[in-house]
C-alpha cells in the first residue's frame, strides 16, 4: 500500500479489463467516460471524501495538478495531490467507466495518509544555543473533564445502536464516524467542539439509511423494514425518529454523565404532532430522578430556514406557548419539566476548517458546546456561535424577534459583516428554558448553576460519607459556594445540612442562592451519599 504525506504528489496507474483483454472507453465509437473518486477507507467502504474528476470534462490541457492522462489502449494515470486537511489513514482510489454493455466496471487502488515526519533545518547550532521544532495538532485535547458533557444523538453508521461512546479525541470520532460529513452525529461532532465543548458522547439512534435530508421530505410516509420484522411500515421520517429515541432514551436512562444531551435533527415546529419536546423534556426529568445529577436537553429547529409565517407555528404550539411548568390552584409548581430543555428557533449555513464544503444545520449542538464551555457566570444573551457563517433563510423583523422574546423563545440573529472569511456572525438571542417565566429556572444560566453545585456536592457526599467526613462534605461545600461567591457566580448563599436518620449513609441539604445572573432566588433541595 502506498504511503503518502498531506499535501504531497502522486499517481495512480490503472488499466480497464473485459473478458481478459485491455478495455478503452475513449476509444469506442461514441468515447464513454472514465470518473475517479477518492472515499475513506479500504475498498471504498467509507464516504466520498474527493471527486468526481472526470477526463472527458478535464479538456486537453488540465487546469490545475488533479487529472486524468491516457497513456495507451485502457491504460490511464490519476495523477493526485493529497489535500492538507485529510486525515490520517487508508484511501482508495476508485476510477469506474461504462463498457459497452452499459456494464459498470470499477479500479481500486488504495494509498494510506500520514503526516509529515518534522525535520530540523541542517546547520551548525553554535556553542550555549538550542533549538525546538513545535508542531501545533489539528485538534486539541479532549476527554480531559474540564467542561461539561454534551451526549449527541442521530443517526449514524459505523458506531453500535443505543450504545454511548465516549470518544477520546476528535480523529477517533471521524474515523468511527468513516467520516461521513452527511452523518448528523459527524456534523454535531464539529459543532461541539469547535463551541468549545472538550467531552463529547456519542450515541447512534438509526442507520443513515433512515436518514432524510431533505426537510420537505420528512413529513411523507415511506416503508421502513424492521430488522425484526419481514412486515414494512409506513411513517414518516419524524414519526420512525421519535420511536428510535424512546430506545435510545431507555437506554440512556440512569446514565449520570450528561450535562447536555442534543436530539439532532429533530425540530420544534413542521413535525406533523410529533412531540420532540415533551419526549426529550421526560426524559430529562426522568434521568434526574433516577440519578440526582441534572440533564438538559438542547432542541432546534428545522423548517427549511428563517420566516415570519413560522411565528404563528410557535404560538400554535401548545408546549411552546403554554411552557411546562405547570402550577396547583395555590400557586405552588405541580410540574417543573420544562426547566430541563432549552429551545431554539432557527437553522445556520456551518462552516468549518476540517472540511471542504459548508452545510446548513439546526444550532443546537453548537449551542450544547457553548453552553458545556462557559463559566457559569458567563450567560448565553447575545453571544457569537462559531463557526456560523450565516443564518439562513429570510431575515426576520424586529417585531418578530420582540413576539418570540415574549414568548420565552431562543432564536438567532445575524450580526456584522466580518472582516474573515466569514460573511456574518451569528449570534443567539437569549437562554430560555421551558420552564414559566415566573419560575426562578426559567433561564439556562440559573439551570447551570444548580447542576453544577449538584454535582459537586454529590461527589463530596460519595466520597467522604462513611468514612466520618460529614463534617468535611459540610466544609467542602462551605468553599465551593464561598468560591462561586468570589468569582460572582453568585452574590450570597445559605445552605443546611441534615443527617438523614431513615436513610443510612445519607444527607440532606437545603440550599439558596442568589444568581449574579438575573439577581433570583434559587431554593433546592438535594439528598446525597453512596447509598443515594
Amino acid at each position: 500500500m502506498l504511503g503518502v504525506n498531506k499535501g504531497s504528489s502522486c499517481s495512480f496507474k490503472f488499466l480497464f479489463i473485459k473478458d481478459g483483454q485491455a478495455y478503452d472507453p475513449i476509444s469506442q465509437s461514441t468515447p464513454l467516460d472514465v470518473v475517479v473518486n477518492v472515499y475513506r477507507g479500504e475498498y471504498g467502504s467509507g464516504s466520498l471524501i474527493d471527486g468526481p474528476y472526470s477526463y472527458l470534462s478535464q479538456g486537453a490541457t488540465p487546469s490545475s495538478d488533479i487529472y486524468i492522462e491516457k497513456n495507451n489502449y485502457g491504460e490511464f494515470t490519476f495523477y493526485y495531490k493529497i489535500p492538507e486537511n485529510l486525515f490520517e489513514g487508508v484511501y482508495t482510489v476508485v476510477a469506474s467507466t461504462l463498457n459497452n454493455d452499459g456494464l459498470l466496471t470499477l479500479v481500486t487502488l488504495r494509498f494510506s495518509v500520514v503526516d509529515r515526519p518534522t525535520e530540523l533545518n541542517p546547520i551548525v547550532i553554535s556553542t550555549g544555543s538550542s533549538t525546538s521544532a513545535v508542531q501545533k495538532p489539528l485538534y486539541e485535547q479532549i476527554n480531559l473533564r474540564r467542561t461539561g458533557t454534551v451526549v449527541l444523538v442521530g443517526h449514524a453508521d459505523g458506531i453500535p445502536l443505543n450504545e454511548p461512546v465516549r470518544i477520546k479525541s476528535i480523529d477517533e470520532g471521524i474515523n468511527l464516524l468513516n467520516a461521513d460529513i452527511n452523518s448528523p452525529i459527524m456534523r454535531g461532532l464539529l459543532e461541539v467542539y469547535a463551541a468549545g465543548c472538550r467531552d463529547i458522547i456519542i450515541c447512534a439512534s438509526a442507520r443513515m439509511f433512515e436518514y432524510v435530508a431533505d426537510y420537505s421530505n420528512r413529513n411523507i410516509s415511506s416503508d421502513f423494514f424492521e430488522i425484526s420484522s419481514t412486515t414494512p411500515s409506513s411513517k414518516t421520517f419524524y414519526e420512525k425518529y421519535y420511536e428510535r429515541l424512546n430506545d435510545t432514551y431507555a437506554a440512556l436512562l440512569g446514565f449520570d454523565d450528561i450535562d447536555y444531551i442534543v436530539p439532532l435533527e429533530t425540530s420544534i415546529i413542521k413535525t406533523d404532532g410529533v412531540d420532540f419536546i415533551t419526549q426529550l423534556a421526560t426524559f430529562c426529568a426522568e434521568n434526574h430522578n433516577k440519578t440526582g445529577y441534572v440533564s438538559m436537553g438542547v432542541i432546534g429547529s428545522v423548517t427549511g430556514g428563517f420566516s415570519s409565517s413560522h411565528i404563528s407555528d410557535i404560538k400554535n404550539n401548545s408546549v411552546l406557548s403554554n411552557k411546562l411548568t405547570t402550577y396547583n390552584l395555590n400557586g405552588t409548581v405541580s410540574s417543573d419539566y420544562g426547566r430541563f430543555v432549552i429551545p431554539i428557533y432557527g437553522e445556520a449555513t456551518f462552516k468549518h476548517p476540517q472540511i471542504k464544503t459548508s452545510y446548513v444545520s439546526s444550532v443546537s449542538a453548537a449551542v450544547a458546546g457553548m453552553l458545556a464551555a462557559a463559566p457559569l457566570n458567563i450567560g448565553m444573551i447575545r453571544k457569537r456561535i462559531p463557526n456560523a457563517m450565516f443564518v439562513f433563510g429570510t431575515n426576520l423583523t424586529n417585531s418578530d424577534y420582540s413576539e418570540m422574546d415574549d414568548m420565552g423563545m431562543n432564536s438567532i440573529y445575524r450580526g456584522t459583516k466580518t472582516r474573515r472569511s466569514t460573511p456574518y456572525e451569528v449570534y443567539l438571542t437569549n437562554e430560555y428554558t421551558l420552564a414559566n417565566s415566573n419560575s426562578t429556572l426559567s433561564k439556562a444560566a440559573q439551570m447551570r448553576l444548580v447542576s453544577s453545585v449538584i454535582r459537586e456536592i454529590k461527589n463530596y457526599a460519595h466520597y467522604y460519607i462513611g468514612k466520618f467526613g460529614h463534617d468535611e462534605v459540610s466544609q467542602r461545600t462551605k468553599d465551593l459556594l464561598e468560591s462561586y461567591k468570589k468569582n460572582s457566580v453568585i452574590t450570597d448563599y445559605s445552605f443546611n445540612m441534615t443527617i438523614d436518620r431513615s436513610s443510612r449513609g445519607s444527607i440532606r441539604f437545603d440550599i439558596e442562592l442568589l444568581s449574579s445572573l438575573g439577581l433570583k432566588t434559587i431554593n433546592f433541595g438535594l439528598s446525597a451519599g453512596p447509598v443515594v
